[in-house]
């Protein structure tokens, strides 16, 4: 049986390395491998602050990782903070303190001793709680997938989708199974018009800073940027959201955007006001008008699925959402209605990530 993904970036990698292990040979289109797409300047956490109905799915990757690909995962804490009245932030509290999940919890104000001549300075109605998680190098996800004697690289634009066939260039080539995880590519590409209408593209910024020291990770929901800290270096971003018309948009960096976030991560952690800024980075992210990502049968063929609208979380969801889809062609898993292409697509008005849908 042969198989074709088309758009090769984490939910892809992902989609061809659950249905190589289901027994396809894979063959992943993608244009240009070295593009600085969301999945290749990813900071790589695995977040589990999401809200509950979603939160199920990253640990689920976040185990799928951890079995399949430890080399490529470092065991990290979320520093999570957000604001003490805040519903969205509760619920999911409170599921993770179910699950035991939260290791600590300081309500500000408050300076709190990270180590490693590490702070944080918790405001006024806000929270810091501890979870235990990983972040993950997509570069090492890369290499681990594309090392599978039945997952091949195909280094060409899939310029059209068809029923079970996909073009690029002029030639046409035929699969038992089309996948399509093109991301923000997804209008680009002809024959799936019905799904590009129901998406926004926009831009990722992120800003790299040297001296990074440990393993760690922040998602502060309440002023509103993530950063991931590894040895040498440290990314952080504020993860949504600046509309843009074309894929091509998102490569431009957004200055004042990157100011923004410069200046809420050193308030929020004055040691980084000493560390250089080494890089701008911005990339084209997609996400569905209702914030859920989209994945399962595309209509009109049952040969062509969909892992689309994943960008802010890819990292988090990918894994988890290509053994649903491989689960479900091969009969053995129903793909949830939240989820599925052939919803209803209530546009919630702007552009917003999974992670924002409580």
């Amino acid at each position: 049986m042969k198989a074709a993904v088309v758009g090769g970036g984490i939910a892809g990698l992902m989609a061809s390395w659950f249905l190589s292990r289901a027994g396809y040979r894979v063959y992943i289109y993608e244009q240009n491998p070295n593009l600085p797409t969301a999945s290749r300047i990813s900071a790589g956490i695995i977040d589990l602050t999401l809200p509950p109905w979603i939160l199920p799915l990253a640990l689920e990757s976040l185990s799928i990782y951890r079995s399949y690909f430890r080399e490529a995962v470092r065991d990290a804490p979320i520093y999570w903070v957000s604001k003490l009245d805040s519903s969205c932030s509760d619920s999911t509290y409170r599921e993770l303190s179910k699950l035991q999940l939260v290791k600590d919890e300081v309500g500000g104000p408050a300076k709190v001793d990270l180590g490693v001549d590490r702070s944080m300075a918790v405001g006024h109605g806000e929270v810091l709680r501890v979870i235990p998680s990983a972040l993950v190098d997509t570069g090492d996800i890369y290499r681990a997938v594309l090392e599978s004697e039945r997952i091949e690289l195909v280094e060409a634009r899939a310029s059209a989708i068809s029923c079970g066939e996909v073009y690029a260039g002029s030639s046409r080539s035929k699969f038992d199974l089309v996948v399509v995880s093109v991301g923000a590519w997804v209008a680009e590409i002809a024959g799936l018009e019905m799904l590009s209408g129901k998406f926004h593209i926009y831009s990722c910024d992120s800003i790299s800073f040297k001296n990074g020291l440990v393993e760690a990770a922040v998602i502060d929901d309440s002023t509103g940027f993530y950063l991931a800290e590894r040895p040498g270096e440290i990314l952080a971003g504020d993860g949504c959201c600046k509309p843009v018309e074309r894929p091509e948009d998102g490569f431009s960096p957004d200055i004042d955007t990157i100011v923004d976030v410069a200046m809420k991560v050193e308030k929020r952690i004055p040691h980084l006001s000493h560390s250089s800024v080494t890089a701008f980075r911005s990339s084209p992210c997609l996400t569905a008008k209702d914030a859920a990502p989209v994945v399962g049968p595309i209509p009109g063929c049952s040969s062509n699925y969909a892992i689309l609208g994943l960008d802010g979380i890819g990292v988090t969801l990918a894994p988890a959402l290509a053994r649903m889809v491989t689960e479900a062609i091969e009969g053995r898993r129903e793909i949830p209605r939240r989820l599925s292409s052939e919803r209803q697509f209530n546009d919630v008005g702007g552009v917003l990530e999974p992670s924002s849908l409580c």
